[in-house]
């Protein structure tokens, strides 16, 4: 990977503040999920956390895509050789860390059977009520899926 002399572009600065936002976003909405009850609402919680788990992964490959494909920044000021790496060496890897953390928790949900993705809970709705068929990739559940107040007997099979 090479490391470029220019200014950061504005497509890097974009990214940087949008992944920012948005993890930042999901510590404080995590905190909020961790402490809230059992019940349909937290599902309706876990639900938007998935989604934004998604969109702070497709974010995160953006990102990462876009820095090793423009390079990474010339350090600020002079500084000693082994200061450049280690900071080289920590960029990459607050870059990896944020596709790795979504992956988590893709893998998380995916281990307990729920549904995972950009509006997980609609999409499953909408399958369940509108397709009147399950779907062909089939996740084990540790509970029965819940569409309002009553289990759903299609999804929850």
């Amino acid at each position: 990977m090479q490391t470029s002399s220019a200014p950061l572009s504005r497509p890097t600065i974009v990214l940087h503040w949008l992944v920012a936002l948005v993890i930042i976003g999901m510590l404080a909405f995590g905190q909020i999920f961790e402490d809230y009850p059992p019940g349909p609402d937290k599902d309706v919680l876990l639900a938007w956390h998935s989604s934004l788990g998604m969109l702070v992964l497709a974010l995160g490959l953006t990102r990462l895509v876009w820095r090793l494909v423009e390079g990474l920044p010339e350090p600020v000021s002079a500084a000693a050789q082994w200061q450049e790496r280690l900071g080289k060496v920590i960029h990459l890897f607050l870059l990896v860390a944020v596709v790795l953390m979504p992956l988590s928790g893709l893998v998380t949900m995916l281990g307990h059977g729920r549904a995972v993705g950009l509006g997980s809970g609609r999409a499953q709705r909408i399958s369940c009520r509108f397709m009147g068929r399950r779907s062909s990739f089939k996740l084990r559940r540790s509970r029965p899926v819940v569409h309002g107040d009553s289990p759903c007997r299609r999804c929850s099979r």
